[in-house]
């Protein structure tokens, strides 16, 4: 048999299956309130099987979703005709409540239950994050981004009388670069100088395995900026996920949700209020043009330079003893070039746990300040002493050295490419 001929009958068997499923399932209607519990849990049984073939023969990634939130709430009905029977509540083991009854009441977990417009305002409101730090102080490097920042976010807020005519400020700035170099950061730091609330948003947040309501939570969602009172940030991460460019194979409903997000993005560069939207992302060659225009200014938040690279790691090193020359630090420095934020972080914390697997190996201890400390096996002052009969609040560590940070360098790898860093840099010269 050919290729064609095996395709076709994939396609039979599949067109088969769904019309037997469908069949079963309009049975499970009609014999919903006429059979006993146990005949009709019984009857969930094989339609739960049927779905769940069609799940693992369908390639349609949108019909899997569809089917399994079908399966889930076919699941949970069984679930609570199973609970009832076995509690005796009916006596006679008949099911008199109805299957539009079953259905009013299904609460499945996930997103079975976000059609509902109060649950859509709690997950806005759940999003409501908690401002702390010290404001862009904590950006390390950057500065061209926070003077840029402070400009265009920052002096509006501060001098409203300036911005007048077309001098306005900017609504809607997208932060892009590799990831792990601060961007949700910088938007926290953002909010604390303003003194506005920050929305935390996620893709997840927005989207919805049901048809048109995601289209609803991203209308609720800038609805609700604009009518807070309050000076507010939102900030939504990821959202490449969200607004990839449009192509000919693109289903309606996603191509429904970017419209819809075009639209909010719209009205809100229109409107008065104070509302201001921090998207990132670390695909921005993902991102549609329609998307790219809408906002006002694209910010390249880079890896470190050297002397931001030294900062961050000493500010990581705050309140640890340290044994390293200014020499020390600008080997560390050239060393750790390519690292992002995180990475330098990452590396910092192994370098810190390295007199930590000293206190294992050592035989021989140093006391200082009234301390035990390990230290060489052939130095003249130590005193060759099990760890474990020393008391625990007198055993110490030794200061970190250059040689902890040159052997996490060896352990603890750069995450970017140079490939990958060419990338950024080459989108950043086209826009």
């Amino acid at each position: 048999m050919d290729s064609d001929n095996r395709m076709e009958v994939k396609v039979e068997d599949i067109a088969q299956t769904y019309q037997e499923t469908v069949k079963i399932f309009e049975n499970l209607h009609k014999i919903f309130s006429e059979e006993d519990a146990p005949t009709l849990l019984t009857y969930y049984d094989i339609c739960i099987s049927r779905i769940g073939e069609l799940i693992s023969i369908e390639t349609n990634e949108f019909l899997i979703e569809c089917l399994e939130n079908i399966l889930n709430q076919i699941k949970w009905q069984q679930e609570k005709i199973r609970v009832a029977y076995s509690s005796g509540i009916n006596p006679e083991n008949k099911v008199t409540v109805n299957n539009l009854q079953c259905q009013d009441t299904v609460e499945p977990k996930g997103k079975l239950k976000d059609n509902n417009y109060e649950y859509r305002q709690e997950v806005i409101r759940s999003t409501l994050c908690q401002v702390t730090g010290n404001g862009l102080k904590d950006i390390v490097g950057l500065e061209n981004v926070k003077l840029l920042l402070k400009n265009t976010i920052l002096h509006p807020l501060k001098y409203p009388q300036l911005f007048t005519g077309g001098r306005k400020p900017w609504s809607q700035i997208l932060l892009y670069g590799p990831p792990g170099t601060g961007k949700s950061k910088i938007a926290s730091a953002l909010a604390f100088e303003a003194k506005a609330q920050l929305y935390s948003i996620s893709s997840a947040d927005l989207l919805s395995s049901y048809i048109g309501e995601s289209e609803k939570m991203i209308k609720d969602l800038f609805e609700f900026t604009r009518k807070n009172k309050s000076k507010c940030l939102v900030f939504i991460d990821e959202i490449d996920s969200i607004c990839r460019r449009r192509n000919d194979r693109e289903a309606d409903h996603s191509r429904s949700i970017k419209n819809q997000l075009l639209i909010e993005l719209d009205q809100n560069l229109n409107s008065e209020n104070t509302c201001f939207i921090i998207c990132a992302t670390n695909c921005p060659w993902d991102i549609d043009v329609a998307f790219m225009r809408r906002f006002q200014c694209r910010l390249h938040i880079s890896l470190p330079d050297r002397t931001s690279r030294i900062e961050i790691i000493k500010n990581k090193c705050e309140g640890i003893g340290l044994d390293i020359s200014n020499e020390d630090w600008e080997i560390i420095g050239n060393e750790t070039n390519g690292y992002s934020g995180s990475d330098l972080i990452n590396l910092t914390s192994f370098a810190l746990q390295e007199p930590i697997t000293d206190l294992e190996t050592s035989q021989t201890w140093l006391f200082q300040k009234g301390k035990w400390i390990p230290c060489a096996f052939n130095n003249p002052n130590g005193v060759k002493i099990p760890l474990t009969e020393i008391p625990p609040d007198k055993v110490g560590v030794r200061d970190v050295t250059l040689q902890d940070f040159m052997k996490a360098i060896e352990i603890v790898p750069k995450t970017l490419s140079d490939v990958e860093l060419q990338r950024y840099n080459q989108f950043s010269n086209k826009n």
